[in-house]
């Protein structure tokens, strides 16, 4: 899964960088800037400010804090949203998948360590006189069937 996953940011972050490296370079300059804007959208947070940006143009959607690097604004209505929330969809179902495999195996982890710990109190439970009585049970109903097929040999 974790494997997955790094293909999807690679692959965003490469679109990213084709599409809207001269749009807005502080977001999608280079390929480790867009690993980080895409690690922004997938958390949810102000994912909506950076595709605003790319579906309107760095020029047209002025956010404050920017730092007035917009090289070329060229806006992309259709393409910017389909990325976007294709995907924050995609990333967010497989952290959501990972995150679900992780509980699972810790809940099969602690079910296993129950059941050893069940099973170590069982035996310790059971004493060394526990032991001896079970065996001389056992003898003594051995001993009364060979007694029992000794009557019945001596009475033919």
């Amino acid at each position: 899964m974790a494997l997955l996953l790094s293909i999807l940011f690679y692959i965003y972050a490469v679109l990213g960088v084709f599409l809207w490296g001269e749009n807005d370079p502080e977001r999608f300059g280079s390929l480790p800037i867009a690993f980080l804007t895409l690690f922004q959208c997938v958390t949810m947070e102000g994912w909506a400010d950076i595709m605003h940006t790319q579906m309107w143009g760095c020029g047209q959607y002025v956010q404050a804090g920017t730092n007035g690097l917009c090289i070329a604004s060229r806006g992309m209505p259709i393409v910017a949203p389909i990325y976007f929330i294709s995907f924050i969809i995609m990333g967010t179902m497989i952290i959501l998948n990972l995150f679900i495999g992780v509980m699972m195996n810790s809940l099969q982890e602690m079910q296993q360590e129950k059941e050893e710990y069940l099973k170590a109190q069982e035996v310790a439970k059971e004493s060394p006189l526990q032991h001896e009585l079970n065996d001389l049970i056992q003898q003594s109903h051995l001993i009364s069937k060979r007694l029992e097929d000794l009557a019945k040999m001596v009475s033919k």
